[in-house]
């Protein structure tokens, strides 16, 4: 059950106490909060008699059906109020409480370990939660949260409690909830919305996604912030660096009030660069593109003035379904996309998945997930998702130019395997009388050490390259980033991966090849001058961060760029590499990095006696992730 409840502290917050989150939507607000948390699993029994099994069993299949039913229903109001992708999120979920691989287990264990429908359904909920959390990729990962809300229904049917009502604001406040769920984002009433902090939520969660879309400042990833802020207490939610003040000090509040007029007065001036292209002053083109996994994420994106869909990233649809989805299914949603962006490019990236089962299936446990079967290895493997993905991605390209580029290549050998399998299956449509655009441009992603060392060998094969660079960092320097132990490690500044850069682009312009980079980095205002003096063709990003991106290549000349990233190559460590670029984007854009700086310290203009606490703290995570003819570019 979900209330507005105010935590009872004892003692509240000390005044002036800063916690540090994740961005998941940009902006500055500042208000009351309002805080909305859901009440944790209490199993009144746990244990039930031999002779009571049956009736525990038509107990439990009756709370499945009822959240079946609740389920279509959300499924129905999602599609009226956001589009169909959000809705087959919800169908899906009522799918997986129909398949047996997922109830089944729980009838075993009120069969044979005797177990309340309750404690059954959260065992249960919790094993397979465990094994996607444990894959080692974000978006599978970010799956335990579906399985989790999933069993919260359950639960609430089983002690027939009334329906979950979405949080409401009587009036403008901060909203802090502890975790919410997919339908409690497209419930939630926007009225009195200022801001979301959304607690236990992770920032690829698809409630992250969704809120994203709210169009106020949106935080994710704060624990420590739970039982340290009370309903009413004055929040400041800082979601451009990731900072939240609780009960500011007067001079802190009226640095605030300042620093939101200034975000607001440079938003309207970002806005009017919607239609302008992002080139340089002497000319040099850079390709702004959008990362989106929803088809509901489309026209925010173009509104935003992406040029493209630069990575359309097809799991988020497969996991979106119980079962793989069919051909006729993946069609229709491609074709939508492309349909909704032509005469704009969609690029597709294939399944990057990492086990070999569907979504409602267990998933197979690997030592090690991120160096196991995922990608490219894994369609190899499940020819079957392979072919029916190639198939309606090529009947799709009809509708508008797109691009398909393959995730995890290692070898050149698995690239010209993978395009054996294109080329018949292309073949298989020409004799079906299907018609799908013959020139579809074929790329693959650059994420390991072994795939940029032969980027000259790829670059011969294939007709673009793509930098993934969050995983080409982990790669490189073997620092997993969500891991807090060694997130200090991943740096995207470190010489190896920016020499590793510079070779891939060099390698790909002497073939006449572009280079994009789709990764955190590309939506990361302190690396944009360092990449466009490097040469990457197309940028890929959180479509939020395009007009600020644009307005930053549209400000300096790329003969400077160039003289930038020379001069980054001389340095020898990373913390100075960062100080460089620092500095240079405080002299040209002083703006820009008191709104998107790497620091932006809410303190600098607070005499010390008056400067905040700090709580506990984490590392900040950046915000979330027409072949154009490439420019040789020498640094």
């Amino acid at each position: 059950m979900a209330y507005l409840w105010a935590i009872d502290c004892a003692a509240g917050p000390e005044e002036g106490t800063m916690f540090t989150c994740t961005m998941i939507a940009p902006g500055i607000a500042y208000g009351p909060a309002v805080i909305w948390v859901t009440a944790g699993e209490s199993f009144r029994r746990q244990q039930i008699s031999p002779p009571s099994v049956p009736a525990e069993i038509q107990r439990f299949d009756l709370a499945r059906r009822r959240a079946r039913h609740e389920l279509d229903e959300i499924a129905s109001r999602a599609e009226a109020a956001i589009g169909s992708s959000a809705a087959a999120i919800f169908t899906a979920h009522g799918q997986l409480l129909d398949d047996p691989k997922f109830f089944e287990p729980v009838v075993r264990r009120i069969n044979d370990q005797h177990m309340a429908a309750e404690l059954a359904v959260h065992a249960t909920v919790e094993e397979f939660a465990g094994r996607f959390a444990s894959l080692g990729n974000g978006h599978l990962a970010a799956r335990a949260e579906d399985f989790a809300e999933l069993g919260d229904r359950l639960l609430r049917h089983l002690r027939k409690e009334a329906p979950r009502q979405a949080p409401c604001l009587s009036n403008p406040g901060v909203l802090i909830a502890n975790h919410l769920g997919a339908a409690d984002i497209i419930a939630l009433e926007r009225r009195n919305l200022l801001a979301l902090v959304m607690i236990e939520n992770g920032p690829t969660s698809l409630p992250a996604l969704l809120a994203s879309a709210l169009g106020v400042p949106v935080v994710a990833g704060v624990p420590q912030l739970s039982g340290r802020v009370r309903d009413g207490d004055t929040v400041i939610i800082d979601a451009n660096h990731g900072y939240i003040l609780v009960n500011p000090s007067a001079l802190a509040f009226q640095e605030y009030r300042m620093r939101r007029e200034i975000f607001d007065r440079f938003s309207t001036e970002l806005a009017e660069l919607r239609d302008v292209p992002a080139v340089t002053p002497d000319g040099r083109v850079v390709h702004l593109g959008a990362n989106v996994g929803l088809m509901e994420e489309v026209p925010y994106a173009l509104a935003q003035g992406a040029e493209s869909i630069g990575l359309l990233r097809t799991e988020y649809f497969f996991l979106a379904h119980s079962d793989p989805p069919s051909e006729e299914a993946q069609y229709d949603f491609y074709a939508a996309v492309v349909r909704s962006v032509a005469p704009r490019r969609v690029t597709f990236r294939t399944f990057d998945l990492g086990c070999d089962k569907s979504p409602s299936a267990s998933p197979t446990a690997e030592a090690n997930p991120m160096l196991g079967c995922r990608g490219i290895r894994l369609l190899l493997e499940r020819r079957d998702l392979f072919v029916s993905q190639i198939r309606a991605l090529l009947r799709a390209s009809r509708h508008g130019p797109i691009r398909i580029m393959f995730p995890l290549i290692t070898s050149l050998t698995e690239f010209q395997e993978t395009m054996l399998i294109v080329r018949q299956l292309e073949q298989q449509l020409r004799d079906e009388g299907m018609s799908f655009d013959a020139r579809v441009p074929y790329g693959c992603m650059i994420e390991t050490p072994a795939a940029a060392t032969i980027s000259d060998l790829l670059a011969s094969e294939v007709e673009f390259l793509s930098i993934g660079s969050n995983d080409l960092i982990q790669y490189m320097l073997a620092a997993d980033r969500t891991n807090p132990r060694v997130a200090h490690i991943y740096e995207p500044l470190h010489l190896a991966v920016l020499r590793m850069m510079r070779t891939i682009i060099h390698n790909a312009h002497r073939r006449g090849r572009t280079v994009s980079l789709c990764g955190e980095m590309a939506a990361d205002s302190i690396y944009s001058i360092l990449l466009l003096g490097m040469g990457v063709d197309e940028l890929s990003m959180s479509p939020v961060m395009i007009p600020a991106i644009k307005q930053i290549i549209r400000g300096v000349t790329w003969a400077e760029a160039r003289d930038v990233a020379r001069g980054v190559l001389r340095e020898q460590r990373a913390k100075d590499v960062a100080a460089y670029l620092e500095k240079m984007m405080e002299s040209r854009f002083p703006r820009m990095m008191s709104i998107y700086g790497s620091d932006g310290d809410p303190l600098a203009s607070v005499p010390e006696p008056d400067r905040l606490i700090f709580a506990e703290t984490k590392s900040l995570v950046v915000p979330r992730d027409d072949q154009t003819t490439p420019v040789v570019a020498g640094i």
